[in-house]
């Protein structure tokens, strides 16, 4: 059940944000709380910008976000992040907490506890999905869900490998298979794909290996079922145009979302860089969720830009994500990304 509340302090203001339909046009709208209906769910990305706890981890390189490294990352300033952490979920969801959410750049099992476990998130029941990775920061990813509407059916890590490269190392995808409302099986997988570290031509072939591996997955679920319904969500680190994006819908009933033909005219996106937005947090889905008989995505992918998550980019003009370090200086926002969602709904 939902406390008042929560539901009053978030639906006090009219969120913008920015949705690209189906017919991959982008519209803008206001942000709608019931975009969903009674039955439907809406599924959030959200890369949360290092969300590390303070304790050493011998087994990975975590030393830079302890009381005494480079970030000075005290107790206190990990619980504010997981408090503004909660706090976007929460608002993503409008009139009702997100049903599911995928999560990047989390260490462990312990900051997900502290994130589904303390308030504002406990009273909402959500469960965890996560399997640690062998990623040489200890960053991974995973997926809360709240079971009143999704039951998960099974789930398992996708480790990503190169060939010939064992000292290669990277987050694991996370696969889940669960039903909604107890009826619609949905295919799941939540991503995050090597960064462009070291420039273009070293990290090209990591992000390569991650693409491979994710359709080597999604290749065996449409082998034995064409018609699955799958979600692939995550920051992938390169754009919609990319090659390595590109490959997801070559030759495969898979539609990206995000894919908007004059995104080049677009001053809004997911993460912005050197003064340019650009949509790296990417939701593709397979054809049968565009069908409108049956369970369906709703309008399309949003990226959830309240004014709050943004703050004046002093050096190049116009806004950019409010996020928790500038450098090794903590600022104390949310996240250099913004979350993504789309709406799964049933016909009326």
């Amino acid at each position: 059940m939902v406390r008042q509340p929560f539901i009053v302090f978030l639906l006090i203001f009219f969120i913008p944000v920015v949705c690209i339909a189906q017919e991959r046009k982008r519209v803008f709208v206001r942000f709608n709380p019931e975009a969903r209906n009674e039955k439907g769910v809406r599924v959030v990305f959200y890369n949360t910008e290092n969300l590390f706890d303070t304790r050493k981890d011998t087994l990975k390189r975590d030393e830079e976000f302890l009381p005494e490294g480079l970030y000075r990352w005290t107790p206190g300033k990990f619980y504010r992040k997981v408090q503004s952490i909660a706090k976007v979920l929460l608002s993503t969801g409008g009139w009702d907490p997100p049903e599911i959410i995928g999560l990047a750049e989390v260490e462990n099992r312990s900051v997900l506890n502290a994130l589904v476990y303390r308030l504002p998130l406990a009273p909402f029941d959500y469960k965890i999905v996560h399997y640690e990775s062998n990623d040489i920061r200890g960053i991974d990813v995973a997926l809360l869900y709240r079971p009143d509407k999704f039951k998960v059916v099974f789930s398992a890590p996708l480790v990503v490998k190169i060939k010939n490269d064992t000292a290669f190392r990277t987050r694991d995808i996370l696969y889940v298979k669960g039903l909604i409302n107890n009826k619609t099986p949905v295919h799941l997988f939540v991503n995050h794909w090597p960064s462009k570290l070291g420039g273009e031509a070293i990290s090209h072939p990591h992000r390569l290996a991650a693409a491979h591996r994710l359709l080597e997955a999604v290749d065996s679920l449409l082998a034995v079922e064409p018609t699955s319904r799958i979600v692939i969500m995550g920051d992938l680190n390169d754009t919609p145009a990319s090659d390595v994006v590109r490959i997801l819908e070559r030759e495969r009933p898979l539609i990206n979302l995000m894919d908007v033909a004059d995104r080049k005219k677009s001053d809004k996106g997911s993460y912005k860089f050197n003064g340019k937005w650009s949509v790296i947090d990417q939701i593709i889905v397979s054809e049968p969720l565009l069908k409108q008989n049956e369970l369906h995505v709703n309008v399309g992918a949003c990226i959830f830009a309240p004014s709050y998550l943004l703050i004046p980019d002093e050096k190049y003009g116009g806004v950019k994500p409010f996020r928790s370090f500038i450098g090794p200086q903590y600022s104390g926002g949310y996240s250099d990304h913004l979350p993504v969602f789309i709406d799964l709904v049933y016909p009326n």
